[in-house]
């Protein structure tokens, strides 16, 4: 299935703008073994480049033409310019399958963490905006240390 429309897309995304300009953001972009290739050409459609991919582990299968699918990736993605620390994060994520389409609550925990490592460095009135929109995109809040 090649997609005509970027925008009409079948893949669960979480987009976080790290840094002072609205092109500077990080994209994760899920997707399934079958559909990689397509995941690729919405990245090129939107703009984005792709850095790393994170393979979520599932403890069951799935279902599979050839091979029975346990596994997800989220593709890391960037545009622009962001701000971001990595330290000794995998690109392995070992975490139960809860429900269909329903996202490892690690994964968001591991993007709450990467968050995290840069607020410390960034404006009050921007730390409220980013924070409101990890509020929208997850329905978790961030908590800020001191």
């Amino acid at each position: 299935m090649l997609l005509r429309d970027p925008l009409q897309n079948p893949f669960s995304t979480v987009s976080v703008r790290i840094g002072p300009s609205n092109e500077d953001s990080i994209l994760w972009l899920w997707t399934t073994n079958h559909h990689m290739r397509e995941a690729f050409a919405l990245l090129d459609a939107w703009g984005f480049e792709q850095k790393t991919i994170l393979t979520w582990a599932k403890d069951k299968m799935g279902t599979g033409d050839w091979l029975r699918g346990q596994t997800e990736h989220a593709i890391m993605a960037m545009r622009g310019s962001p701000i971001v620390t990595l330290t000794n994060q995998s690109t392995l994520l070992l975490a139960p399958a809860r429900g269909h389409s329903v996202k490892p609550v690690e994964f968001y925990d591991l993007v709450e963490r990467l968050i995290q490592l840069r607020v410390s460095g960034i404006t009050d009135a921007w730390l409220r905006k980013l924070c409101g929109m990890f509020r929208v995109l997850t329905g978790r809040s961030i908590k800020r240390s001191s």
